[in-house]
Order: structure tokens, then sequence, then C-alpha cells
């Protein structure tokens, strides 16, 4: 909650954690706070694709 400031409320958060709990109750203090967000569901332990890494 003490770097609320540092997010852009203009934008859409995806939310990641291991396994999708701590995310999802992320995702309820953000969506409080009128964040627009999305949980990955399961976390990274359901994540099954290549990371791509931006330049």
């Amino acid at each position: 909650m003490q770097r609320l400031g540092e997010l852009d409320r203009n934008r859409e958060i995806t939310v990641v954690c291991r396994s999708g709990n701590r995310s999802g109750l992320a995702c309820e203090l953000l969506t409080e706070q009128n964040f627009d967000v999305i949980n990955m569901t399961g976390g990274m332990n359901n994540w099954s694709d290549r990371i791509s890494y931006g330049r």
C-alpha cells in the first residue's frame, strides 16, 4: 500500500506470485483502490509458456 503511487492507474496490471494466492490478495487490495487488475490464476506454478524478454 505504501507504493501505490508507483503504479499507473491508466493501465491494466497483471499480478503474479508463485501459486496465485498472494497475488489474489494483492488484486483485492488494488481493486479497492480502483486499479484495473488481473490475477494470473495458478501463479508461476501453472506457467507453461516460454518467457520472452523485451529489449
